[in-house]
Parts: structure tokens; C-alpha cells; sequence
């Protein structure tokens, strides 16, 4: 869930996503975040706790299903943890954060149009 990568192979283009998905803090570091949240306030308190088990209930099952782009399981927890995120980015985002949102966006444009566009694609 947080560690899975892309492939690397010998032959260019030297990654390739995989069908298997990628990890979350790979396709959306901004997530790291959630580290600063308040946690003293209600709003936020409630959010994570529910984020948290709505992911525990999910992953108890074992399941990865079919293929599929980044990680699916956090996705029924996201709209949260963006909840969370604009609570932390209430006033502005720092530069870190705005690399950070630039990042994941890069690496999900490279994964679409690899897989989608030029069939790179591992196992």
C-alpha cells in the first residue's frame, strides 16, 4: 500500500507502471501532509478516525481485484483526507506541498500515457 513502485527494466522507457498499482504516496505525495493536521480539532479528529477505519475495514478483506492505476483501496477514504488537507492548507500552500501536488501529477500523467498510450506496462 505505501511502498509499492514502478518496475525497472533494462530496456527504455526504463519504468513501467504495473497492473498491480501504485503506491498512494507515490501517486499522491501530498498526503505526507497529514502529518501537521490539527488533531485537537473536532473536524479533523472525526475525519481521520473515520478515514482510518473505512481503509482498516478495507483492507481486511485481502483482495486487490482487477487491474487498476494508483491504489485503490484509499480511494473510498480520499474525499477525508481532503477534507483534512484543507483544514492543514486552510491560509496557503507552502512551495513544498505545491511540488509535492506537481509531482503526483507527473507521475500519474506518465503512468496513464504509458499504460494507455504506449502499452508499457508490467505484470
Amino acid at each position: 500500500m505505501l511502498g509499492r513502485q514502478w518496475d525497472f527494466v533494462d530496456g527504455f522507457p526504463w519504468l513501467h507502471p504495473t497492473w498491480a498499482g501504485q503506491a498512494v504516496t507515490f501517486t499522491m505525495p501530498i498526503l505526507g501532509w497529514l502529518i501537521r493536521a490539527p488533531l485537537r480539532d473536532p473536524l479533523v479528529a472525526y475525519a481521520l478516525g473515520s478515514g482510518g477505519l473505512i481503509v482498516l475495514v478495507e483492507l481486511m478483506h485481502g483482495e486487490t481485484g482487477y487491474a487498476q492505476f494508483g491504489y485503490r483501496f484509499i480511494v473510498d477514504a480520499l474525499p477525508l483526507l481532503w477534507l483534512v488537507l484543507a483544514v492543514i492548507f486552510r491560509r496557503r500552500l507552502g512551495r513544498g506541498a505545491i511540488a509535492a501536488g506537481l509531482l503526483g501529477i507527473a507521475a500519474f500523467c506518465y503512468g496513464v500515457t504509458a499504460i494507455y498510450g504506449f502499452n508499457f506496462v508490467g505484470p
